[in-house]
């Protein structure tokens, strides 16, 4: 003998579909994962002076240290570059960057100068993106 159980699962079957419309444009989402990373960007510049992984750029050379006198600090002088950092963000994806012509000498390196990486995703970073994930889906489903 089998037991059949009927339950109405229309609410379930509107959430479902409610969610896999808002799920067509993720615009809204990546543009708060632009805002999280733009912000870690602008810290690792600002204060840590470290790449993503958490490891320190170069010293400065004497000579650039001369220069800029008591002006500035690794990859900051005027802030060009600090106030540069930005994010777009499209329906599936976000790109964080800087439009300074001078930025991939910074993150890649010169014959001349080592590179210090601004650009990348710290294991703080990822986290920061799961919780914003988390809280986005559970706002989405009613959690």
């Amino acid at each position: 003998m089998r037991l059949i159980i009927q339950a109405d699962l229309t609410p379930i079957s509107q959430r479902l579909t409610k969610l896999a419309g808002q799920m067509d444009d993720l615009k809204p989402v990546m543009a708060s994962i632009g805002a999280v990373l733009e912000g870690s960007t602008r810290l690792r510049i600002a204060e840590s002076k470290a790449d993503a992984d958490g490891k320190a750029w170069a010293d400065l050379a004497s000579s650039t240290k001369a220069a800029k006198g008591k002006k500035g600090s690794i990859l900051v002088h005027r802030g060009t570059l600090l106030r540069g950092i930005t994010y777009e963000a499209s329906k599936d994806s976000v790109i964080v960057g800087s439009g300074q012509m001078y930025a991939k000498w910074l993150q890649e390196g010169t014959a001349k100068m080592p590179a210090r990486p601004f650009l990348g995703l710290s294991s703080g970073d990822y986290q920061d993106v799961d919780d914003l994930l988390d809280d986005w889906l559970n706002g989405l489903i009613g959690a």
